[in-house]
């Protein structure tokens, strides 16, 4: 049997062993506190700083001093054309942009004061984008918003970047000539993801501008089945010319044309070294083939001589005014030869000038 002092002594070792694994206890529960983790969180919201649209409105030329474009242009051979040269349109963001953007656009169709109209497909744009893109293929403008950079494509433009836009504009075959007007717009947007959670619209600027056009005065026609000759004749006769060289000299209205004209005809005497065959010994006429006699006895018109100084200028046959475009005219030529003339090849030349209707060459 332990004694007293034994007994004091053995719960004395148990006491300090029990504080000891305490204190081992608190110790690991300690370190455990301190290495669980906690969280800091902040949302950084999409952005898109101010926008900056440079260089508008959109004025379509051809050349300097001589505004306007012509019917039956194409979109490669009239490209936008501003003041100081500036051949595009520049939008770019600040350095307060923190997300990807796309840019729209739209546009009306152009519209002049009588209400004609150049439909807005006829307006193309492309771009570059991020400044270092490949310029897209042209894309023709409608009355809904396209996707000029972004959207369905890959071609986000990136932060603090810029996107350089370019014109071009198709003008129809006969189109109008007067001033048209339209509106076009630029709109930016974004959407910034992040965790598959979206942000739509985190900021957006939307540009209107006027986009306009003159279409200049333009005249187009030919000549088909010419040089008109008459063959080999004897004095004191009349012919008329020969099949598809003046029977008939097709003269032809082009489709480009867009203002209502009348048609004058007038020439030369005609000659062989000195000699010489009036210009009023030609006649011409636009009667049918059905009416066509040696005499042709209706519709007949002198050539007038162009040039004489103070001679008459002119020549219009009545007929032949507010042609249309896209209009051809049959004329069908006679010469008359006077007995006694001599011998020889005779040339000369005819005009045919296309004039506003009511409008005096």
């Amino acid at each position: 049997m332990l004694k007293k002092n034994q007994k004091i002594f053995i719960l004395f070792l148990i006491t300090i062993s029990c504080l000891f694994i305490l204190s081992r206890f608190i110790s690991v529960k300690s370190q455990a506190l301190k290495e669980q983790p906690t969280t800091a969180n902040v949302t950084i919201s999409g952005f898109l700083g101010n926008i900056m649209v440079q260089f508008y409105p959109v004025t379509f030329v051809s050349a300097i001093n001589q505004p306007g474009v012509q019917p039956a242009t194409t979109l490669e051979t009239n490209p936008k054309r501003n003041e100081g040269s500036v051949g595009f349109i520049r939008v770019n963001t600040t350095t307060q942009t923190n997300v990807a953007w796309n840019i729209s656009m739209n546009a009306t169709d152009l519209v002049d004061s009588f209400g004609h109209i150049i439909p807005v497909s006829n307006i193309y744009v492309n771009s570059t984008c991020n400044g270092t893109k490949a310029y897209m293929a042209p894309l023709a403008l409608s009355k809904g918003l396209q996707f000029i950079c972004g959207g369905l494509g890959t071609d986000f433009i990136q932060k603090y970047n810029s996107a350089d836009i370019y014109f071009w504009l198709s003008v129809p075959a006969g189109q109008f000539n007067s001033t048209y007007n339209g509106t076009f717009w630029i709109l930016l947007n974004s959407t910034f993801a992040y965790n598959n959670r979206v942000f739509p619209n985190a900021s957006a600027g939307d540009s209107m501008n006027n986009i306009n056009t003159t279409v200049k005065k333009y005249v187009e026609f030919s000549w088909d089945f010419v040089p008109i000759n008459f063959g080999t004749m004897n004095p004191g006769t009349s012919s008329n010319a020969t099949a598809k060289q003046g029977s008939p000299a097709n003269l032809t209205n082009g489709a480009a044309t867009n203002i209502p004209i009348d048609f004058y005809i007038n020439g030369t005497d005609l000659n062989s070294g000195s000699d010489i065959i009036k210009s009023d010994n030609i006649t011409y006429s636009n009667a049918s083939t059905d009416n066509i006699t040696l005499e042709w006895p209706f519709r007949v018109t002198h050539i007038l001589n162009n040039s004489l100084p103070s001679g008459p200028i002119g020549g219009d046959f009545v007929n032949w005014g507010l042609v249309k475009n896209n209009t051809n005219i049959l004329s069908f030529w006679n010469i008359t030869i006077k007995p006694g003339q001599p011998g020889g090849v005779y040339s000369g030349n005819i005009y045919a000038k296309a004039v506003d209707s009511g409008t005096k060459p």
